[in-house]
């Protein structure tokens, strides 16, 4: 606890340093420094924007593809289901025609 601690003490210390640093030695004036930040978080504020955007369509496209095949699974599963059981009720009744009435008693 006292290393990560003793550590973390010392990136605040150097990252702080080091920031000092930068300004007393940047070339520019506190206004064009602050101009250049402005505009640089406008555009990084843009392109964020922007990205965001086109996940939003991207995600709409993609939810519209998975709902269209959902629906298609559902169906498929639906007409699979139904045609299994008209096949066993084709089936019982052939049974049931032949003689075979106690099995299908006993079944329903």
């Amino acid at each position: 606890m006292s290393n990560s601690s003793n550590f973390l003490g010392g990136l605040l210390f150097g990252g702080l340093c080091g920031f000092v640093a930068g300004i007393l030695y940047a070339p520019k004036t506190g206004r064009e420094m602050r101009k250049q930040i402005a505009e640089t978080s406008d555009d990084i504020y843009h392109e964020a924007e922007h990205q965001i955007s086109n996940f939003k369509d991207k995600a709409e496209v993609a939810l519209g593809d998975m709902q269209v095949k959902g629906q298609d699974m559902l169906r498929k599963a639906n007409d699979t289901v139904v045609g299994t059981k008209e096949t066993l009720k084709s089936r019982f009744e052939d049974l049931s025609g032949q003689g075979s009435r106690a099995l299908v008693e006993d079944i329903e």
